[in-house]
């Protein structure tokens, strides 16, 4: 059972980081982030670590997703190998 739900975690995962609103939302994001980085006085420091700081939250986001993208595909493999498994002891 809990393959069965890493395995489709690691689905819906793949699919939201797939998708392309997802992958023009985060070029949007990151390109915006520099911009505004790149865009800071040299005194601004506070505003520079904020930027710093949404850029973090914003990688921990994907990575959250590519985590359950990457158990997902473990799960899957776990699974192909319990039916290979199965289907040994069944047959013989």
């Amino acid at each position: 059972h809990k393959l069965r739900r890493q395995a489709a975690r690691g689905d819906r995962a793949r699919a939201i980081l797939e998708d392309e609103l997802t992958v023009d939302a985060f070029r949007a994001i990151e390109t915006q982030i520099f911009q505004q980085w790149m865009a800071t006085k040299p005194h601004e420091d506070d505003v520079r670590e904020r930027l710093y700081r949404l850029h973090l939250a914003h990688e921990d986001y994907k990575g959250l997703l590519k985590a359950a993208l990457s158990n997902g595909e473990v799960a899957k493999r776990d699974l192909l190998g319990q039916t290979s498994k199965i289907r040994r002891m069944i047959s013989g």
